[in-house]
């Protein structure tokens, strides 16, 4: 937090880019009570960064970006905006308008909370199955040499540390509920509370970034792969999870229909397209700037980890079980989600697109990296090589991230 501070008192701004269009909503509703951002989109400091578009159906200025995110700013935004509201009544602060610098200062603060968050949990999740030591050490590489670190320390308002949070639980929350009373990996269909749970977890991930439905796909059959219960208890479960996913989802339907009079993907009905068919993996990957592995190569030893997991069987050891299912879980997220943002439009320019669209599956690729971690801890200079790595990795992620920001 004292790193971004002093990026915002550097740069004199906080909502920027991307951000403003998810702060509208925040503001619209809590300050405005509505979904019409006539108020926000034409301000001279903090409007929409583009010119804004008005839907031809419902007359209203359309927003394409994900409701999620702004619903997870409002206590930040509530307890900012309560802060500065006081100062003005007795005199101290000026004009209270939810632009102010406090109000987006606290909602900043709170983003940051969900990125530290984030770490925590795959810390916890991590720590189910190795030691301590490989935990925290697999959290600091994420920070330091991934995506990470910029969307925590440099420009944390954005929809990426609520993805990053989210996702973290649901893999946390979906490892602990898989094992049994006695601790041990069972193969017993989850409860129903468990299933609503996750359920909900998994439609505010979709609600954040609605492309990341198919980190769900895998889950599924997951669940339908448990033992020792019925067809249609496994049957009902699903309906549950699924029921309760696309009740957060429907908040999304919801905002569409108002604001475009018509349902479908926002993205698409303003006219961007995905290649199923032309997929463009070299661009998503290895262009600079902007690829995943070469803005974070430390990922490429996450995925070669992933598959070491696959390969380490010992069905008398509980933990082994679970994480090799976990891992292989995590090997078709990767790809699922490579394949969707492969099938993009192009890069958008100024971001790391392709980089920044995978921050929901860096908890997955994490049980990778602490997998290499965990299998050359023990040799005489594994501390030597992955101290140096870190340094290299970190410097690396600075270099890009500098040129991502001159080309903005």
């Amino acid at each position: 937090m004292i790193l971004y501070s002093s990026v915002v008192f550097k740069v004199k701004t906080i909502v920027w880019g991307d951000s403003l269009y998810y702060y509208a909503y925040t503001k619209s509703i809590i300050i405005d009570h509505d979904i019409d951002f006539r108020n926000e989109a034409y301000r001279d400091s903090g409007g929409f960064p583009n010119k804004p578009e008005i839907s031809e159906i419902t007359g209203k200025i359309i927003n394409k970006f994900s409701p999620g995110t702004s619903i997870l700013w409002m206590p930040g935004f509530l307890l900012g905006h309560s802060v500065s509201s006081f100062l003005g009544f007795i005199g101290i602060f000026g004009e209270v308008d939810g632009y102010n610098f406090i109000t987006q200062y606290f909602v900043a603060v709170s983003t940051i909370l969900f990125s530290t968050l984030g770490l925590f949990f795959i810390y916890k999740t991590i720590s189910l199955f190795f030691e301590r030591k490989i935990a925290f050490l697999t959290i600091l590489f994420f920070y330091l040499t991934t995506q990470m670190f910029y969307y925590t320390s440099i420009d944390p308002l954005n929809s990426h540390s609520a993805s990053f949070m989210l996702s973290s639980l649901f893999l946390y929350l979906l490892a602990v509920f898989s094992k049994n009373n006695e601790g041990k990996f069972g193969g017993e269909v989850f409860s129903w509370q468990k299933m609503i749970m996750l359920g909900v977890l998994g439609g505010a991930i979709t609600l954040v970034r609605n492309q990341d439905l198919v980190v769900l796909l895998p889950v599924s059959i997951y669940f339908l792969a448990r033992k020792n219960a019925g067809l249609m208890e496994i049957f009902n479960r699903m309906i549950l999870f699924w029921g309760s996913v696309f009740l957060l989802v429907s908040i999304q339907f919801f905002m569409t229909l108002t604001l475009y009079g018509q349902l479908g993907s926002p993205y698409i009905i303003g006219g961007e397209k995905l290649s199923w068919l032309n997929p463009d993996f070299f661009r998503v990957l290895f262009s600079f700037g902007n690829g995943l592995f070469t803005f974070a190569p430390i990922l490429i030893v996450s995925v070669v980890g992933l598959v070491i997991a696959q390969t380490r069987i010992a069905k008398s050891q509980y933990k082994v079980v679970l994480f090799k299912r976990l891992s292989l879980i995590s090997i078709i997220v990767f790809f699922l989600q490579l394949y969707v943002v492969a099938s993009w439009g192009k890069e958008i320019i100024g971001g790391p697109y392709g980089s920044r669209m995978f921050i929901s599956v860096l908890p997955y690729l994490s049980l990778g990296l602490a997998t290499i971690f965990k299998r050359y801890k023990n040799y005489a200079k594994f501390n030597l090589i992955s101290h140096t790595g870190l340094v290299l990795l970190f410097v690396n992620n600075l270099i890009q991230t500098a040129v991502m920001l001159i080309r903005f």
